[in-house]
């Protein structure tokens, strides 16, 4: 039997796991920071994925090589790093039509999730 916080922990993943099928389903563009945040989204089921220091390319770019995309979502870090990308992506898209989809983000804003390539640990530790 779980207790209180066992079943908010519980739940709080479900509900992580529930964006992240909603994302790989409707074909979202991932964007993430670099190769071990990558990893971690394929083990959790994504497959579009955009990796932006893969090259020694400048930021500006590096965007310009994102993929056209309906709709993506944004999981840089959530350090002052990974703050200021989202932004300048964030912008950069808005400005390209491109929908930022910030449910999974806000999600695991809420939790103590700082760095995406800890993500599927996070997901599959036992309670």
């Amino acid at each position: 039997m779980l207790n209180k916080k066992e079943r908010t922990i519980l739940e709080y993943k479900e509900k992580i796991l529930h964006e992240i099928d909603n994302a790989r389903k409707n074909h979202f563009l991932a964007i993430v920071e670099g190769k071990k945040d990558a990893e971690s989204l394929r083990k959790l089921g994504l497959t579009e994925i955009f990796i932006l220091k893969e090259n020694n390319r400048s930021l500006k770019e590096t965007i310009e090589k994102i993929p056209v995309k309906k709709k993506a979502i944004i999981l840089t870090d959530f350090d002052s790093e990974g703050k200021k990308l989202y932004k300048i992506i964030r912008k950069e898209f808005g400005e390209r039509g491109i929908k930022i989809d910030d449910s999974l983000r806000f999600l695991l804003l809420k939790g103590k999730i700082s760095h995406i390539e800890g993500l599927d640990s996070f997901l599959s530790r036992q309670i």
